[in-house]
């Protein structure tokens, strides 16, 4: 059980939060729109980034005739796990459409529960099998880049590459989670 300083302690504490001040429900409903653009405005950058280095891995397929000299096999997976990531922010995009913020707080806090669940799913499962599908393609690669190019070229393709995958699973690890917080707090309105 608790003592009296204990529950004064306690009753103090609440009484200096600033946390709550005079908040409208307009206000709240800014944020949310805020939050929601963000969102929207992300799954569409991320489309055209994706869309982006699907092109140019595409162009390099036909460019180097990546039938005739064996890279068939590590540029599908590559190109082929962007495909798929490109559907999944696609299909994210569709699921946010359909969280409409003027209605009920318990409606919209479902709705955006269902589109948390979602995320959360595109983030644990789908998002590691595409990257390490995506490296798996690169590291296929990696002996026909030792082959038929220069010492020198492969050395910076191996290196930059290596980078560029450690920055990238970094960055996209940070992102990930950012958004989920985001997510997680936006679904907890009520």
């Amino acid at each position: 059980m608790e003592t009296f300083d204990d529950l004064q302690n306690l009753w103090n504490k609440q009484s200096d939060s600033k946390d709550i001040k005079n908040i409208s429900a307009s206000d709240i409903i800014q944020k949310a729109e805020g939050q929601i653009r963000k969102l929207k405005i992300t799954h569409i950058a991320n489309i055209l980034v994706l869309s982006l280095t699907m092109g140019v891995l595409v162009w390099y397929f036909v460019w180097v005739s990546a039938h005739k000299i064996g890279m068939t096999l590590g540029l599908s997976l590559m190109i082929g796990s962007l495909v798929v990531r490109v559907l999944i922010e696609w299909i994210s995009s569709q699921k946010l459409k359909k969280v409409k913020l003027h209605q009920t707080v318990d409606e919209f806090s479902r709705q955006m529960d269902m589109f948390y669940i979602w995320r959360k799913q595109v983030h644990v499962i789908f998002t590691p099998i595409i990257y390490i599908t995506y490296v798996i393609g690169f590291i296929i690669l990696l002996p026909i880049f030792k082959k038929h190019l220069s010492s020198g070229f492969y050395l910076y393709i191996l290196i930059s590459g290596i980078t560029f995958l450690s920055v990238f699973a970094f960055l996209l690890f940070r992102f990930l989670k950012k958004e989920l917080q985001m997510l997680s707090k936006m679904k907890n309105l009520e």
